[in-house]
């Protein structure tokens, strides 16, 4: 059976080249709070498609001494084949935020795309999503794509209540355990899903039986999605392999490290991928990426403040 690497994997071989684009900022709309959505509009995005689940792409910012910083974001929404909608989560320090209050529509921005990081494995009905604030728009993204028959568990994080209702979407399987205000530590997100693992198992979805099996369940039929900050997106993987979820069935990403700033980490990220690329590493593969990114992460940082994506 083809699982949720092994699809992703194949997903990213056949984007190999991403889309780059100088597009145009249509529209800026508060969708709650803490988020608001971003509209661009190029002629190059009519060559990326299709448009899945939690699609990556990356956006060129003014950084803090003027020079262009990249960070990445999920697109939401695609109104039209030249048009990019994607979610903001606005939070104090970093580039973001001074960006979102000084642009305006009409100025240009470079946008490169596709990064695929969602696909659904063969015969899979029941999923696990575990996403912090910063990922909580490609959490929802993901869920508007579930077929309606299939069973969605979530352990979800937003700063607000306003922000959750506002962002998160409606789907008839859908079952949150939210939580608002400060992101989970790894303790606290290890000890909320070895707690959701324990009632899935106990009712018998999949979870903690084999990779992804249970009574009336074929092999494989759970798969998980997690992204938040990297110790916590770390604690997730390893309880989820403790309970016996095979990584084929899991994707896991780290969208930011509470250990250091955002525009030192991408840098060492890059410089890592660049050695990985000469090492002929199969970046396709969201596991080598993953362990790349992870690899990146494990330099001491302890001299650089804290950020948010």
């Amino acid at each position: 059976m083809t699982t949720i690497r092994h699809r992703i994997r194949e997903l990213s071989q056949r984007s190999r080249f991403p889309v780059s684009a100088t597009a145009t900022v249509t529209a800026l709309r508060d969708l709650s709070p803490n988020y608001t959505r971003v509209t661009v509009v190029a002629p190059e995005f009519a060559e990326y498609e299709p448009t899945l689940p939690a699609d990556g792409i990356k956006v060129a910012l003014p950084g803090s001494d003027g020079a262009p910083v990249l960070r990445a974001m999920t697109v939401s929404n695609r109104p039209g084949p030249d048009t990019v909608e994607f979610d903001v989560l606005r939070h104090e320090g970093g580039v973001l935020s001074p960006w979102l209050a000084a642009v305006q529509p009409g100025e240009r921005i470079e946008v490169h795309a596709v990064r695929r990081e969602h696909a659904i494995g063969d015969g899979i009905t029941v999923h696990l999503i575990v996403a912090d604030a910063s990922a909580l728009p490609a959490a929802s993204s993901i869920v508007r794509a579930f077929p309606s028959h299939h069973r969605v568990h979530a352990l979800l994080h937003a700063p607000t209540a306003a922000d959750a209702s506002a962002v998160i979407p409606e789907h008839p399987g859908l079952a949150v355990s939210l939580r608002t205000g400060e992101p989970w530590t790894a303790a606290e997100l290890q000890s909320a899903l070895v707690e959701l693992l324990a009632r899935l198992s106990s009712a018998g979805s999949g979870a903690g039986r084999g990779p992804g099996a249970s009574p009336g369940h074929a092999p494989g039929s759970l798969q998980s999605w997690v992204a938040a900050e990297a110790t916590v997106t770390a604690a997730a993987r390893k309880t989820l392999a403790a309970h016996g979820h095979h990584r084929n069935n899991l994707f896991a990403a780290a969208y930011w490290n509470a250990a250091t700033d955002s525009t030192a980490r991408d840098e060492r990220i890059r410089t890592a991928f660049s050695q990985a690329v000469r090492l002929q590493a199969d970046l396709a593969d969201p596991e080598t990426r993953a362990a790349v990114e992870a690899a990146a992460d494990a330099v001491d940082t302890a001299t650089a403040p804290p950020s948010r994506r």
